[in-house]
């Protein structure tokens, strides 16, 4: 029992945060006191969710797991929107790299053309025909 406070560790995990913020303005609890004991009351509840977890480890992901797993059966359509959206873009980002590496195949193809280009009009000159 933290006797400034009035609140066994009990009533202190069963108490709502706004019903405890309230219990410790009206007895007057400094700021510091107030955050030690919102850190005593979270380590608490911390231990309290860890112990039945370790408890009844199998019941607690059967009764987690099994609506999620459920919801996601009944979220179906969203489901494959979403899938098909990520597929989608998935294709987009591959035709752009494809696009991209068209273009920089073009532009290679151009430079080669170019140097191609001044190579017979050095000839040409060097020949006398311009």
């Amino acid at each position: 029992m933290m006797e400034d406070v009035n609140l066994d560790d009990i009533q202190l995990v069963r108490i709502s945060t706004k019903d405890l913020n309230r219990h410790l303005k009206r007895r007057g609890i400094g700021k510091n006191r107030q955050k030690e004991v919102k850190a005593r009351r979270r380590t608490l509840k911390n231990r309290f969710v860890y112990f039945i977890y370790k408890k009844f480890k199998s019941l607690f992901l059967a009764s987690i797991l099994k609506p999620l797993f459920d919801l996601s059966i009944s979220r179906g359509y969203a489901a494959s929107c979403r899938v098909k959206r990520d597929e989608e873009e998935e294709n987009l980002k591959q035709d752009i790299h494809n696009l991209d590496l068209q273009i920089c195949s073009k532009v290679h193809m151009f430079d080669h053309l170019i140097h191609e280009q001044r190579e017979i009009v050095a000839h040409l000159q060097k020949i006398g025909v311009r």
